[in-house]
């Protein structure tokens, strides 16, 4: 495998069962992934003695996902999103890239974490859309990658 960068094309999201071990199921028609991963907060401190603020990392943050997908009420996986809107707990989520290498048993980037589903709206829109759906995942918890291998 080499280094190069790995186009967006061909990446799949799915949500999982709350079970031990999770069955997943694809999130069909996702447009665009948005972005994803740890912030931290910055924390400040003046000293009076000194004119130079004082920075440290505070808090961190694994992000969110705002998906935009075009709405398909009988997809699998956008059903199962709609389900997990109105439960209070986190779901298993894996996301794969279209990298693996050539050959049998090859596997993907894959990066797994947890999250709550806050949000899933539908966008109509104009003349010459289509009917879309936005919906936006909480991570509540680490993101764990796992690189693409042969």
């Amino acid at each position: 495998m080499s280094d190069d960068v790995v186009q967006s094309a061909g990446a799949k999201l799915f949500i999982g069962t709350k079970a031990a071990t999770p069955v997943y199921v694809e999130v069909g028609e996702i447009e665009n992934f948005g972005e994803f991963g740890k912030t931290y907060q910055t924390v400040k401190f003046n000293p009076v003695g000194k004119k130079r603020t004082q920075k440290r990392k505070g808090s961190f943050d694994e992000g969110s996902l705002s998906l935009t997908l075009g709405r398909v009420p009988s997809d699998a996986g956008q059903a199962a999103m709609r389900e997990a809107l109105d439960d209070p707990d986190a779901y298993p989520f894996k996301i794969t890239l279209d990298d693996a290498p050539d050959g049998v048993g090859a596997t993907p980037t894959t990066f797994l974490f947890e999250a709550l589903v806050m949000s899933y709206t539908t966008n109509i829109g104009g003349v010459d859309g289509v009917v879309k759906s936005t919906t936006n995942l909480e991570i509540n918890s680490d993101i764990e990658e796992e690189a693409a291998s042969a």
